[in-house]
């Protein structure tokens, strides 16, 4: 892990470890800068894009992989010739050093393709950030709204639109006034704002950034906006990560959190 930018002194124990978790969750092994591809597989059509062998969910729900030993395709280690059931959790490695991981179940099934060649793994260094200041760890009041779903965007090629549950505003005071935040569920159990500020497109992604809430009913939080994130498609454009909502641009520039990916300028593996 690269030296990262010094945070203000008496930045807290816990914030620093969660800074590290961070960069493990973006550069580790199983990180997001190293994800090339992301596929749900189709039924009844097998095959998936890119990927060697035909890959298949049969009529009984279970995913099964066809492949010649030509293919030099191994299921959690052992070479695969022929039909294979594969399990979620699996791990597959292919020929060319990729390594596809599946998850799902009941005929339902994604597949995380990750490459630790990826241009973006191999020339990060460092997540830029402002420093911690403890004036941006702040109260707000989440409202449910039940049922509610809001159109919204998605970072595909091209651009793509999908009503996600949004089950809940988030009101925070903010530069002297209060703000309403659309909150979005994309992912079952992940509560999250996506906002852009003044500072957007220029120190901080034009695509926003997020705060992902904890978890809670209705009325006070205590958030954290320290942990503001860059959204995922920063790291790689294999994700088809939420434009932010036009209600949710804050009018004063939020610095703190994440700021930018650090690059090696010159390129090379790590």
């Amino acid at each position: 892990m690269a030296a990262q930018d010094p945070d203000r002194p008496g930045a807290p124990a816990e914030h620093t470890s969660w800074r590290t978790r961070r960069w493990e969750e973006v550069a580790g092994p199983r990180g997001t800068a190293g994800t090339v591809q992301l596929a749900m597989i189709p039924h009844p059509e097998p095959g998936v894009p890119g990927l060697p062998g035909r890959w298949e969910v049969s009529t009984s729900g279970a995913l099964t992989l066809t492949a010649t030993a030509a293919d030099g395709v191994s299921l959690d280690g052992r070479p695969v010739a022929g039909a294979v059931d594969v399990e979620s959790g699996s791990r597959v490695d292919l020929a060319d050093g990729r390594e596809v991981l599946v998850r799902g179940r009941e005929g339902t099934f994604g597949i995380v393709v990750r490459d630790s060649s990826a241009p973006m793994l191999t020339r990060l260094r460092d997540i830029a950030h402002y420093p911690y200041d403890p004036s941006w760890v702040l109260d707000a009041e989440y409202r449910a709204t039940p049922g509610r779903a809001v159109e919204v965007e998605r970072l595909t090629s091209p651009r793509s639109t999908e009503r996600v549950p949004a089950p809940g505003d988030l009101v925070v005071g903010i530069g002297g006034r209060e703000h309403t935040l659309v909150v979005l569920e994309t992912v079952p159990g992940l509560r999250l704002v996506v906002f852009t500020d003044p500072g957007s497109g220029t120190d901080t992604p034009e695509i926003g950034r997020w705060l992902i809430l904890p978890p809670g009913e209705d009325g006070t939080l205590r958030i954290d906006l320290n942990q503001v994130i860059l959204p995922h498609h920063v790291f790689s454009a294999a994700f088809p990560c939420p434009v932010p909502l036009r209600e949710n641009h804050l009018p004063v520039v939020v610095d703190a959190g994440e700021r930018a990916p650090v690059l090696d300028p010159n390129g090379g593996a790590r």
